[in-house]
């Protein structure tokens, strides 16, 4: 993570300075949409790993999850908050 954070912290600046057409504009975009990709891309790949146990649905990762999102999209619940939630109930709930 360090390599990545190093990019993001020292060329931060350098960006809203840019121009927002040409072709460096368009290379950021097309960067953008590769990170947008790979972020869905891990998403869908933990979502597996963590809904999936030894190939049975884990009905409480599934229930934190629903609640998770009802959560956030209908009660705008700080995240802070959910993941506290959701730690002590896969600790306290959780097959251990």
């Amino acid at each position: 993570f360090a390599p990545s954070f190093a990019f993001i912290v020292i060329g931060g600046p350098f960006v809203d300075r840019m121009p927002r057409r040409g072709r460096l504009a368009s290379a950021l975009h097309g960067v953008s949409v590769a990170v947008v990709g790979a972020i869905a891309a891990l998403a869908v790949f933990v979502g597996r790993h963590v809904l999936w146990v030894d190939g049975r649905l884990d009905w409480l990762a599934i229930v934190l999850a629903v609640g998770a999102v009802i959560a956030l999209a209908r009660f705008r619940v700080n995240v802070l908050w959910i993941v506290a939630v959701s730690a002590a109930a896969g600790m306290i709930l959780g097959p251990f």
